[in-house]
């Protein structure tokens, strides 16, 4: 008897199980299907942290110089310039830059002794190499290449000018010429891949001597000068680093300068002898050495 109610029992829950399991049935093909969801999981991954935008720039530094007066002078200037974005910037790249330019001026006539330029640069688009020298009317060296290197090195020596002028010297009428001869050295060092570079000497020098002339028997003209015009170089070490970093220095050195012309004239006295009438000073000009530091990185 008992087995009997435990089977029916059993029977009557497997039939009850049986209907439940066919009305979800129904429910879910009505409702479009079985809909399972596996949950999903985001497994954190580091990315590594993007390199900092570093900058530096020095803008442009320059010296600019004049020596003599408004009869004899020399007068120019030099500059010096470097810039770098490292590469996490957004507009990657450096530049370098040194260069400059010396005129001279004797008795009205002006001529350029010497005009340099060196500049390299870095950037997406590729590497560039610029150099520019001229000493007087002499094209030594002009290239502008897309080049990641150059070493140049030259040295050239020219006469420059002559030039004459008349001076009026105790009534006489003095004729004065000078000549001046220039020259300049170089010995550089250019890379437009990293790190970015301008190494090196540029030098430029200029002497110069006078003569006077007096045509009449009785009478005789002395000059004495000295033409210490310039001699002066720039020295560079700029290294500009891809993270940003830059090292090295610019300098000017100006050796001592003396610029004199002095004019005398004698004439015959009664008893046949030599005596001083008269004497002007042209030009007197001094300076001692000195140097400037254009860039310090």
């Amino acid at each position: 008897m008992n087995c009997k109610t435990n089977y029916s029992k059993s029977s009557l829950y497997l039939a009850t199980l049986f209907v439940a399991v066919l009305m979800v049935d129904s429910h879910a093909s009505a409702a479009g299907g079985w809909n399972f969801r596996i949950p999903s999981f985001r497994i954190p991954v580091e990315s590594a942290a993007s390199a900092p935008c570093v900058r530096n720039s020095t803008g442009t530094k320059s010296h600019n110089f004049s020596f003599g007066n408004s009869t004899v002078s020399v007068n120019g200037g030099f500059e010096a310039e470097a810039s770098v974005a490292s590469s996490g910037c957004s507009s990657p790249g450096a530049s370098a830059e040194v260069g400059g330019d010396v005129n001279l001026d004797v008795f009205g006539i002006r001529r350029s002794l010497l005009d340099a330029k060196a500049e390299v640069s870095n950037d997406p688009d590729g590497s560039n190499i610029s150099l520019h020298v001229e000493i007087g009317s002499n094209t030594l060296i002009d290239i502008d290449q897309e080049i990641s290197n150059k070493s140049w090195s030259r040295s050239r020596n020219i006469t420059l000018l002559s030039a004459n002028r008349t001076f009026f010297v105790g009534g006489f009428p003095v004729n004065v010429s000078v000549s001046v001869g220039a020259g300049m050295s170089a010995d550089l060092e250019l890379k437009a891949s990293y790190p970015v570079e301008i190494s090196g000497e540029l030098g430029a020098w200029a002497t110069g001597s006078a003569g006077a002339y007096l045509s009449i028997g009785i009478a005789r003209a002395g000059v004495s000068a000295t033409l210490r015009l310039l001699d002066t170089e720039l020295r560079s070490s700029m290294s500009l680093r891809s993270d940003g970093r830059v090292s090295g220095s610019v300098t000017l050195s100006v050796e001592a300068v003396r610029i004199k012309i002095r004019l005398v004239v004698d004439v015959r006295n009664w008893r046949w002898r030599w005596t001083e009438v008269g004497g002007i000073t042209i030009v007197n000009y001094s300076r001692g050495s000195y140097s400037r530091n254009l860039l310090s990185l």
